[in-house]
């Protein structure tokens, strides 16, 4: 996503200060974001890819069960947790 929203920025006429203000953040923050270096929220990349003209679409595809166990949380198991009281 990080390198998707770099290009964008290269080719679209958005200045990082226009960014950083529609983010309410820093022009260096938004260029920190766009280089990597820090964490970004969700939320923020979408602000980002709008600010430059863009829409974010997130697909949720189904995993193929095939290398995956069918049932991931099969094997869990939840101890109890004692408490000792001391006098």
């Amino acid at each position: 996503m990080v390198g998707a929203l770099a290009e964008l920025r290269r080719t679209a006429p958005v200045s990082l200060e226009a960014i950083g203000y529609l983010l309410g953040s820093d022009p260096a923050q938004v260029s920190r974001y766009l280089k990597g270096s820090c964490s970004i929220s969700l939320t923020n990349y979408v602000r980002i890819a709008r600010a430059l003209g863009y829409r974010c679409k997130i697909i949720f595809e189904e995993a193929d069960n095939s290398t995956l166990k069918l049932n991931p949380l099969e094997e869990l198991k939840i101890t109890t947790h004692q408490v000792h009281h001391r006098r």
